[in-house]
């Protein structure tokens, strides 16, 4: 079974970044995601449930398909126009978890 980030690799196809940024883009996917998941704070040692593996991988591409153009909420160049996804599009898939009354 291939890593997250061979599977983010084989998204992107040739990419000059290193395996450690590439890396770094899954980390932020997956704060993302447990930062969703655990919209009351993540518990120390969380990690990204397996369920949410393809989410943080197509997040990760999402994010590096993004860089240079932060923070833009459009983009319009010789009539050709640009306009994101917002990264909650992305993740609505992920079920919030919350703790009891007694927690």
């Amino acid at each position: 079974m291939a890593t997250k980030l061979d599977q983010l690799k084989l998204r992107l196809g040739k990419v000059r970044e290193t395996d450690a940024e590439l890396s770094a883009l899954l980390d932020d996917a997956g704060d993302m995601i447990l930062g969703k998941r655990y919209p009351f704070g993540v518990p120390e040692g969380a990690e990204v449930p397996s369920r949410y593996s393809l989410l943080q991988v197509r997040l990760a591409q999402y994010l590096y398909n993004k860089q240079g153009a932060e923070g833009q909420s459009s983009h319009s160049e010789h009539g050709v126009g640009r306009t994101w996804v917002s990264e909650e599009t992305i993740l609505r898939s992920v079920m919030p978890m919350c703790k009891g009354l007694n927690e």
